[in-house]
């Protein structure tokens, strides 16, 4: 009976959307420092985390485009329009962001899901990424994984003004990100099955990313930063994750 090797790839996946996952509880250290994190400070964490998702889903797209232009777009569109999908079916589409807007019974658990959903397209994201290239997955990992810093703060910070221990947020930081490695592994195993998925996988991913960051990251960090700050980390964030990839993708060939 032939042995079966693991894909060193997956192993790779696996390991490094864990560790990705567990340092969004670093989001919730400011809390040891102040009662509530500064407002500024979570609306640069938003804004952080909107350029990040920006480079990361543009750098999606473009390793399709080229290839399959039609079904990479279409792929986007679906993308989308799934995400705003689940939203609403989730009841979390325009939810605010500042806690003291939303007194609402429930208020905790629909922020929280939203951050579990955040967190499944992100898998997604790193899946596809790994599969087109081990670099790729890499600095795609890489820049989510700083994301995960930055809207762990926000949530931490919201789930503080519910009431929550900065230990309990911190822990349920990390648990909206457990469907990322999840998702991650699922979508690298269906586009290795059948690789004809790739570019509305890769699209799918982008679109998902872009909706996020327009609808509901920047829109909150406009709620708490000025403007202009806020262009700016955006703009850095994203020119740094294309930076780094076209470095290590370079390096690596």
């Amino acid at each position: 009976m032939p042995t079966e090797v693991v894909n060193p790839d997956v192993v790779l996946l696996l390991l490094l959307a864990s560790g990705a996952a567990a340092l969004a509880a670093l989001g919730a250290l400011p809390l040891h420092r102040w009662p509530r994190i500064p407002a500024w400070r979570v609306g640069g964490a938003y804004g952080i985390a909107s350029g990040l998702m920006l480079g990361v889903g543009s750098i999606l797209l473009a390793e399709v485009l080229e290839i399959a232009p039609l079904r990479a777009l279409a792929g986007a569109a679906l993308g989308v329009l799934f995400t705003h999908w689940t939203h609403v079916f989730t009841g979390t589409p325009e939810l605010s962001t500042v806690p003291g807007d939303e007194s609402a019974p429930g208020y905790e658990v629909r922020v929280t899901l939203q951050s579990t959903l955040h967190s499944s397209f992100e898998g997604v994201a790193m899946g596809i990424a790994f599969w087109i290239d081990t670099a790729l997955g890499v600095s795609t990992v890489a820049a989510l994984a700083a994301h995960n810093m930055a809207e762990g703060m926000v949530l931490a910070d919201i789930l503080r003004a519910k009431g929550s221990t900065a230990r309990h947020a911190a822990a349920l930081c990390v648990v909206t990100n457990l469907p990322q490695v999840l998702l991650a592994i699922v979508t690298h195993s269906l586009v290795s099955a059948t690789p004809g998925l790739l570019p509305w996988a890769a699209g799918f991913a982008a679109g998902a990313l872009l909706f996020l960051v327009l609808t509901e990251l920047l829109p909150g960090s406009y709620e708490r930063a000025h403007r202009a700050a806020v262009a700016l980390l955006v703009s850095t964030a994203a020119g740094l994750t294309i930076l780094a990839h076209a470095l290590l993708m370079g390096a690596s060939r």
